[in-house]
């Protein structure tokens, strides 16, 4: 890549172009102080062997996504050719116009997650069961100029899991982040539990993530990204008394995610994990009534994780992190 300046030292105003051997390409933009200019507008006087430090990004870019180019120095010489030396990019994930999967959106820490997502510009896909709940989710979205579409899904059932996928090619044509999250709990003494309990969870809780990842993962490799984050919960470390079967599910949740997150690393797949502690929901007033409401931790809380996890630059990841209550014991 050259990179060419037009320069006037006499009004002080230029522009840079990239060029391709004698073939410009495209103008590129100039950030000074963090401010964008179509044409760089130099604040001081400039001479010959002067050298300062600027960010070049291409005209179609933003600051916070890829394809920026850093030039960490630049200088003028006595024929004008500016020489530049490269460094790489700050780049985060820009969520604006990609497409998001969140299952159990109908409430709870879905439902945070799908509008805390649709608000950073993502098109978020929302499955759950309860249609009714899943319109309020749509309409909270709507009212932050967000955009969402409804594919009602019982996650326990492996052919509407399927048509949640068919329907997201069929409407956006790609899918980059899957948030598998939903879930349902038993808080049950183990020898009351049945074989019907067992699949009922199973099916849910870790089956449908099992589905999930797979399909996703049909799409994301020819793409070579994607972001998939799964849900998990504390009690994989904990193993609370009751929850025999919830604890089983989630171990195994745990257990793909770390799996595929090693296989796929490769192919330029991120993979992580969300270890919630008691969060205020339906769920975790079904299996843990005994803690006060005041304690929980707020849905929207898990939802700022996954904004955290995403927000980082290309240079760093997080395969896994427990969020707990701040009253509970640490680790």
């Amino acid at each position: 890549m050259i990179i060419d300046m037009q320069y006037d030292f006499v009004s002080k105003t230029g522009s840079l172009y990239v060029k391709d051997a004698e073939h410009i390409i495209e103008p590129i933009n100039l950030l000074i102080n963090n401010l964008k200019w179509d044409q760089i507008i130099f604040t001081q006087d400039w001479h010959p062997v002067d050298h300062v430090s600027f960010d070049i990004f291409p005209q179609h870019c933003v600051h916070d996504t890829p394809g920026a180019i850093i030039v960490d120095e630049l200088q003028i010489t006595d024929h004008l050719i500016p020489h530049f030396i490269f460094k790489k990019g700050y780049n985060k994930m820009d969520l604006k116009n990609k497409i998001a999967i969140v299952t159990g959106a109908s409430m709870g820490i879905g439902k945070s997650i799908a509008v805390a997502l649709a608000s950073k510009g993502a098109k978020v896909v929302l499955a759950a069961r309860t249609l009714e709940k899943l319109k309020e989710t749509a309409e909270e979205i709507k009212s932050l100029n967000g955009a969402s579409l409804i594919v009602r899904t019982d996650l326990s059932r492996e052919e509407q899991i399927l048509d949640l996928f068919t329907g997201t090619i069929k409407e956006y044509g790609r899918l980059d982040i899957i948030i598998n999250n939903a879930a349902i709990a038993l808080a049950s003494e183990f020898l009351s539990c049945s074989s019907k309990d067992f699949d009922e969870l199973i099916n849910v809780n870790l089956k449908s993530v099992y589905t999930c990842c797979q399909q996703a993962l049909n799409i994301m490799l020819p793409q070579k990204s994607g972001v998939i984050i799964n849900i998990s919960s504390n009690v994989t470390a904990k193993c609370y008394e009751k929850q025999a079967i919830y604890a089983a599910s989630k171990c195994g949740v745990a257990g793909i995610t770390k799996s595929i997150a090693n296989e796929f690393h490769k192919d330029g797949i991120l993979v992580a994990l969300i270890h919630p502690g008691g969060v205020d929901t339906q769920l975790a007033t079904k299996v843990r009534p005994d803690i006060d409401k005041t304690l929980l931790i707020r849905p929207e809380d898990i939802a700022d994780t996954v904004l955290y996890m995403l927000g980082l630059s290309d240079t760093a990841w997080v395969d896994e992190i427990t969020v707990r209550r701040r009253a509970a014991k640490p680790f």
